[in-house]
């Protein structure tokens, strides 16, 4: 009777699509887990931190630059400020760096939030086996219903 299988339902259901992605097991798993405040403590952190850190060697080595200028004259003193400045500039290119970077992990924080606020769910779906002629009679209908919760 595979000719009417979609009208009276088939019996035999292929499980192995289903395995790869149960929905009520994420769902579970999402609401049970941790939630977005690790990230959210890490993008601050490293906003704090990291850049703080950047930005104390940015103003040393501008300080440094500055007392060259005073200190030292002539070729000594150009050469001397020519091997530090590379070094500021790669500075204050880290210090851009760690705010794109705080930027993403909170980004990323906020991603996860959505994704776990706007994840539905799961919802009772009849089983395959169900046909119309199981809709038309009630009684047929529910016995299946009810031999699948017993599974499930």
């Amino acid at each position: 009777m595979v000719l009417f299988d979609w009208l009276f339902g088939t019996s035999e259901t292929s499980r192995r699509t289903q395995e790869a992605f149960d929905h009520r097991k994420i769902f579970e798993e999402l609401k049970s887990g941790p939630g977005v405040d690790a990230a959210s403590r890490v993008a601050a952190g490293w906003s704090s931190t990291v850049s703080a850190l950047f930005n104390d060697a940015d103003t040393s080595l501008q300080q440094v630059l500055n007392k060259f200028d005073v200190v030292m004259r002539g070729a000594a003193g150009e050469q001397a400020k020519d091997a530090v400045v590379p070094l500021a500039k790669a500075t204050r290119h880290s210090l851009e760096v760690a705010a794109q970077v705080g930027k993403v992990i909170a980004e990323q924080a906020q991603g996860s939030m959505d994704f776990k606020n706007g994840f539905p769910p799961p919802h009772e779906v009849p089983p395959d086996d169900i046909g119309w002629a199981d809709y038309v009679n009630p009684v047929s209908y529910a016995a299946k219903m009810t031999d699948r919760k017993s599974v499930v």
